[in-house]
């Protein structure tokens, strides 16, 4: 692969990523007991789902860690957008910390304009995470149990197989989008 970054590589380095909004602002700021008070982790997405399951299982180890309470802010919208935004906008002190996935690095390529800059306006602190990939699935009607097999469906009836996905420029949009490209071209 040399020097050359692929987006896949890309995406797994800065994709699934426990963020800070900023570090402290001088050595007299770092030099004090971190953390004195409580610490905000934003998850920009509904409760409930990936993301919200990591954040929660580390905001549980870092209370445990800092002898401080790590609390969960769930700030949904926009294809993570919306917190991350909120995460971007608090103060540089250290005590909002943001949890996001794929579309951090997405949103750049596919919004013209974010109220954030996803390189400048973080600094990663640690990879939690691995999502293990992505699946499709078939309701049990569909008389389909392979991936050639859902192809020959879709190509016997164009127009008639659709995809969810979990929103506009979000991972598994592109992944579908993808799957339809490829799908042509075979």
């Amino acid at each position: 692969m040399g020097a050359r970054l692929t987006a896949k590589v890309i995406v797994f380095r800065l994709g699934v990523a426990v963020m800070i909004a900023a570090l402290p602002a001088s050595n007299a700021a770092m030099t004090q007991q971190y953390p004195e008070r409580p610490v905000r982790l934003i998850v920009p997405a509904a409760p409930g789902g990936a993301i919200d399951v990591v954040g929660r299982i580390v905001a549980n180890r870092l209370t445990d860690i800092f002898g401080q309470h790590v609390l969960v802010e769930n700030r949904a919208g926009a294809n993570n957008i919306l917190g991350t935004e909120i995460a971007a906008r608090a103060p540089a002190d250290g005590y909002t910390l943001l949890t996001t996935a794929g579309s951090h690095t997405i949103n750049p390529a596919v919004y013209r304009k974010l109220p954030y800059d996803a390189l400048r306006d973080f600094t990663p602190i640690s990879r939690i995470a691995d999502s293990g990939g992505l699946v499709i699935v078939v309701h049990p009607s569909v008389r389909v149990y392979s991936l050639q097999d859902l192809i020959a469906l879709a190509r016997k009836r164009p127009g008639d197989v659709n995809y969810g996905s979990a929103g506009f420029g979000n991972l598994t949009h592109i992944a579908g989008e993808m799957f339809q490209v490829s799908r042509r071209q075979a």
